[in-house]
């Protein structure tokens, strides 16, 4: 099914702009989960997932039994389907599958020498992973595009420059991936394919401080941070390929002995590990000056750090005490969570799951970041229905083909807020609703129930607007790759505060849905403040309606204006014309609101339409016109000719604030 466009306009209130959908509603029960934690245990060989909502070890995975895999670092794939671990005991690198928290596959970096992986990055869009192998002086490409012959298995081995590749770090905008090596280096690694014969080669030595452990880049790539364990300092350095400037180096105190660094989603700050000291230095990177130390409760020694997608916390890794928890708005260790023996990497998904059980009538709220949040309806409710927010970068997405020129849309409240950070910094939202009924889980038959949902989202400071909005859905669960045709969804959205509609008209085996725009689309900046829903029995909106020609056929919808009300006296209009791009009722008489509906011919499934050339008035049995029914509900009988027989057509509404929509995607065939 395909809703078309009804009403256009975009405005920004308090920031916030808002993706219409429909009535919602609460419900009795309610489950939160994530986002997920993902902590390697080096002694024990396992990796440990954490439910930051609730702090709590929801699965810890064994990666090979008593293969000994000794797993220290590991990242999570920008869709977070997979989490990659370099094992460095045993020389491979482990596959998890998050659907399942389960190992899927292991990688063997090479057969016939020893191996040590130690740090795992991952390109933004998702294609391959880039591993540090110190034994081998190596960094190990492994191609991880599903799509591809080669997935999963090593496709390229970059020298690297002297020895002992360590900590690695790829930047936001895919050209370029960072490592640790030698006394004082890092090792530029070009990353982008289309440079030709420096792809995936090393192509410049960075001079820094002693004995580098940590390296991280700004969100919008501009800078590299990088810990130097051995003289307690932080080298910043400008990332202009091919040139290097060094900004600033920044002691984090005696004997503190920086490891790792992590930079918040913002940019605004760096957070450093300093492992001798068992304190995490704070750093702002807008004056390098460095804030009190914050304490961690374990004075043992700290690894690697992660922090959330929403910026609010920060998770180390101790090697004794677990999962150290930092408050970003505090700066102080919150609570420790335990995991399994020898902690040292640690990955945040951004991924956020909500469950409820609906309720007929009844609002539904789910809540993502903090403002974000999914309204849900159903009219018979039951259904237990799970949405998870899924964070994705806006450089990376890739439009389904059957709507290439679309882009989705970033949210501002998980997204840099530099007005000066590049669009590829930004992300997006995709949403997976994973729903069951009468018992049916994980995908289950959810068409017994059509609901409508509302996106709030807000749009980050260097997207003041956007145009030609849309929201794109694909069948499916767990969600399948943007590579396939989606549907459009997207019907309506209003003048004043709610932004794009979207109906789900039934979530088959779980969906997943996508607010996009089109970038280069005019800015919307009219509209009206209704939003119309049909048709209802007996006609459909998803497929080909069946008359019998020359019988009336009532057309029955209903009209909210944009706060969700009814609108309860919608006039009649039966003639228009259109003046400066308003539709204009011809007959003065007619109040606003009103509405005016023809018909068109289309192309009948085996034959071609008869007549396109224009729109025609809807004409009832006996000018009975308009039925008010009550609470926005309206009927207008549609009387059809005997002489249509053989032939199709379709429905256009259009409305007094110069807008129109189809509401049936496949319209009538008459026999």
């Amino acid at each position: 099914m395909r809703k078309t466009r009804l009403l256009r306009t975009i405005e920004r209130i308090a920031g916030v702009v808002t993706l219409i959908v429909g009535i919602v509603a609460p419900c009795r029960a309610q489950t939160r989960s994530g986002p997920l934690v993902y902590v390697t245990n080096q002694t024990d060989g396992t990796v440990s997932v954490i439910d930051a909502s609730s702090n709590t070890v929801v699965k810890t995975i064994s990666l090979c039994g008593d293969c000994g895999p000794a797993p220290k670092g590991l990242a999570i794939t920008p869709d977070e389907k997979f989490v990659y671990v370099a094992n460095s005991g045993n020389g491979t690198v482990s596959v998890i599958d998050t659907s399942t928290n389960t190992v899927s596959t292991a990688i063997q970096l090479c057969s016939d020498c020893v191996s040590g992986p130690v740090g795992v990055a991952i390109t933004p869009d998702g294609t391959r992973a880039y591993v540090t192998d110190t034994p081998q002086n190596t960094i190990e490409v492994i191609d991880i595009n599903p799509l591809d012959e080669a997935y999963n298995t090593v496709t390229a081995r970059i020298t690297a420059d002297v020895s002992g590749p360590g900590a690695i770090a790829i930047s936001r905008d895919g050209l370029a991936a960072f490592y640790t090596f030698g006394t004082n280096s890092v090792g530029r690694i070009d990353t982008n394919p289309s440079d030709g014969d420096i792809y995936n080669t090393h192509t410049t030595t960075l001079t820094v401080g002693t004995n580098p452990t940590g390296v991280a880049l700004t969100p919008d790539s501009a800078f590299l941070y990088v810990t130097n364990q051995g003289d307690n300092t932080v080298s910043v350095i400008t990332n202009n390929f091919p040139n290097f400037t060094p900004v600033t180096t920044i002691s984090t105190g005696a004997d503190t002995g920086p490891y790792s660094v992590a930079i918040t989603p913002n940019g605004q700050f760096a957070y450093v590990v300093n492992q001798t000291a068992a304190t995490v230095s704070v750093i702002n990177t807008a004056t390098y000056a460095v804030a009190a130390p914050i304490s961690l409760s374990c004075l043992f020694t700290p690894y690697q750090i992660a922090i959330t997608q929403d910026g609010s916390e920060a998770w180390v890794a101790d090697t004794v005490c677990g999962a150290d928890v930092i408050s970003t708005a505090t700066n102080t260790q919150t609570t420790n969570v335990g995991v399994g023996s020898g902690p040292f990497g640690v990955a945040v998904s951004g991924r956020v799951s909500e469950t409820q059980t609906l309720v007929a009538g009844v609002q539904a709220i789910y809540r993502f970041n903090t403002d974000d949040n999914v309204k849900v309806t159903s009219g018979t409710g039951g259904q237990t229905l799970t949405i998870t927010f899924v964070p994705a970068l806006y450089a990376t997405f890739t439009p389904p083909p059957n709507f290439s020129n679309e882009r989705c849309i970033p949210f501002g409240d998980i997204s840099p807020t530099s007005p000066a950070a590049p669009l590829g910094s930004d992300f997006c939202g995709l949403l997976q609703f994973d729903c069951s009924y009468r018992g049916v889980l994980n995908g289950g038959d959810c068409t017994t129930y059509p609901y409508d949902l509302l996106v709030v989202y807000d749009l980050p400071p260097n997207l003041p607007a956007i145009g030609g909005p849309d929201s794109l859905i694909i069948r499916g669960f767990p969600c399948p790759t943007l590579g396939v045709n989606a549907q459009s969804i997207f019907y309506s959205y209003s003048t004043a505060r709610f932004d794009p509609t979207t109906h789900s008209g039934g979530s088959g085996t779980g969906s997943c849905v996508e607010t996009t725009y089109t970038p280069g689309a005019p800015l919307i900046t009219s509209g009206t403040t209704s939003r119309f829903v049909g048709w209802g029995a007996p006609v459909s909106d998803t497929q080909l309606n069946m008359v019998k020609a020359g019988s009336t056929r009532p057309l029955q919808f209903q009209l909210f204006d944009i706060f969700g009300n009814p609108v309860t006296n919608l006039s009649l209009c039966e003639s228009f014309t259109v003046i400066s791009g308003l539709n204009v009722c011809t007959d003065p008489t007619v109040p606003a609101p009103w509405a005016n509906f023809t018909y068109f011919q289309i192309a009948c499934p085996n034959t071609a339409a008869v007549d396109t050339a224009t729109d025609t008035t809807i004409t009832s049995p006996g000018n009975s016109g308009l039925s008010n029914n009550g609470g926005g509900s309206y009927t207008l009988p549609w009387q059809t000719s005997k002489s249509w027989k053989g032939s199709c057509a379709n429905i256009r509404v259009n409305f007094d604030s110069g807008l129109g929509l189809t509401p049936a995607a496949l319209g009538f065939e008459f026999n």
